[in-house]
């Protein structure tokens, strides 16, 4: 995390400052890239364990997936069916 973001994005205990490093990825898209491009294999391959437990191990007849990352990069168009999206307006 230091050599891409720089310690800046690091607590003193060397934890990632959350709100630090989103100021980096808002602010300039190749970070947020840069950030994606690491963290999406990590992400996608826990999602598909679990899956895979819950559907063929577990036997659950249904999985719901609360996950908006998976919606953006199409990648649900591979492994899950239905797809039902939810939309909430603000009042």
């Amino acid at each position: 995390m230091r050599k891409n973001f720089g310690s800046e994005v690091l607590t003193d205990e060397g934890k990632i400052d959350r709100a630090k490093l989103s100021e980096q990825i808002f602010r300039h898209p190749e970070k947020r890239r840069l950030l994606n491009k690491l963290s999406h294999p990590r992400i996608f391959r826990r999602i598909f364990v679990q899956l895979f437990k819950l559907r063929f191990i577990q036997r659950k007849a249904m999985v719901v997936l609360d996950a908006p990352l998976l919606f953006e990069t199409k990648i649900l168009q591979y492994v899950c069916y239905p797809i039902v999206v939810v939309y909430c307006e603000d009042t």
